[in-house]
């Protein structure tokens, strides 16, 4: 354990969220699986365990073998192999996800914010939860919103390699607008965005990238007009990249700009260092390497997800891991490090000792 890292827990300390102050010392050392120091604030008295605000906090195992049992999730192997290889149950197994996800979301959410892209690409991939649309059909289940065919909504920087956003979801119009609004928020530029055919990327870009006028009441006999009209905003720029395919495989490709100013496009493309022409092949890529790292999410397998919330956790821990602490083998850096975001490569281990979220940045 890091002992830079810790702090006073105490709201009303003066050392709150401040460390390194030589405020604390080691009242006694505890713990079966490891020695685990009880700290005491010689300036309010405050006793805690070192393993106070971490994710390792309440947990019987020791520290090696959570990390472990997170880096073998990243590997694409079972639940049920890592049972096998670490000696932790798969209920274990289950609650640590959950709470890794839950950990490593905030460090995330907090570091992603007031992005400035470039090329924004967009895609969906699809994965499924319990059994398969086709299954669901046949046993005419109503409620499916978490259940079936799951797809996971990417957004990806093609420039830093970095993904910006995700939300898995159905293929809805309605899992569309969520995943563009959410998007919004962490932007603050005006990338060139890019997506495949899907219909749903249109109105979703539309609805959240425009400006609305709404009918004005008029007085006398007459139903009044109730649609609201919409302007798309003059900085949005959205292309779509459509494959046409024939007995599952695609044998043309055509594209167009929806909306946005063509000689600007061509623009940013033609000063593009990865991009020539519109295209999604960065974020298909990305797709690729969903499927490689994490075992839920291969087409034909029997490691696929029993339950969406495990589904969700596991894929969030991956996203925070590729961004985080994946080194690309060309660019010998993370997607975070490419954006300019942090300054280094990270480890679970140091991810998960954080305690604040923002003490990522340069703490």
């Amino acid at each position: 354990m890091n002992k830079d890292m810790i702090f006073c827990p105490s709201e009303k300390c003066k050392y709150f969220k401040k460390t390194k102050q030589g405020n604390l010392k080691v009242k006694q050392i505890q713990g079966k699986c490891q020695d685990i120091a009880l700290m005491e604030c010689c300036e309010c008295g405050t006793m805690f365990s070192e393993r106070k605000g971490t994710v390792y906090f309440g947990i019987r195992k020791s520290d090696t073998v959570f990390d472990q049992v997170m880096m073998l999730l990243m590997t694409r192997i079972s639940i049920k192999d890592i049972v096998r290889v670490t000696g932790v149950s798969e209920d274990t197994i289950g609650r640590w996800t959950d709470r890794s996800a839950d950990y490593l979301e905030t460090i995330h959410d907090h570091l992603l914010t007031e992005l400035e892209v470039v090329e924004c690409q967009v895609d969906e991939m699809w994965t499924f939860v319990l059994m398969k649309k086709k299954t669901v059909l046949e046993k005419e289940i109503t409620d499916d919103s978490k259940i079936g065919d799951q797809w996971i909504f990417i957004a990806f920087d093609a420039q830093k390699k970095l993904v910006i956003h995700w939300k898995i979801g159905k293929r809805t119009l309605e899992t569309a607008k969520i995943f563009i609004k959410e998007l919004k928020t962490k932007l603050a530029s005006n990338p060139l965005f890019t997506t495949d055919e899907l219909p749903a990327y249109e109105e979703a870009f539309l609805d959240n990238f425009c400006r609305k006028i709404f009918p004005e009441r008029k007085k006398g006999r007459g139903r009044p007009k109730t649609k609201v009209e919409k302007i798309p905003d003059e900085e949005l720029k959205l292309a779509q990249v459509h494959k046409h395919r024939e007995n599952g495989k695609v044998v043309d490709i055509t594209k167009k700009i929806v909306f946005g100013d063509e000689s600007e496009i061509r623009k940013i493309l033609e000063e593009s260092p990865v991009s020539n022409v519109i295209n999604t092949s960065f974020v298909e890529r990305q797709n690729g390497t969903v499927r490689a790292k994490v075992s839920r999410v291969v087409r034909d397998t029997y490691s696929f997800s029993k339950k969406y919330e495990r589904h969700e956790a596991h894929l969030t821990i991956y996203f925070v891991y590729y961004n985080l602490i994946w080194m690309h083998s060309r660019l010998k850096k993370s997607a975070a490090w490419l954006a300019g975001l942090v300054d280094k490569v990270f480890s679970f281990r140091e991810l998960f000792e954080l305690r604040c979220p923002e003490f990522i940045c340069g703490h």
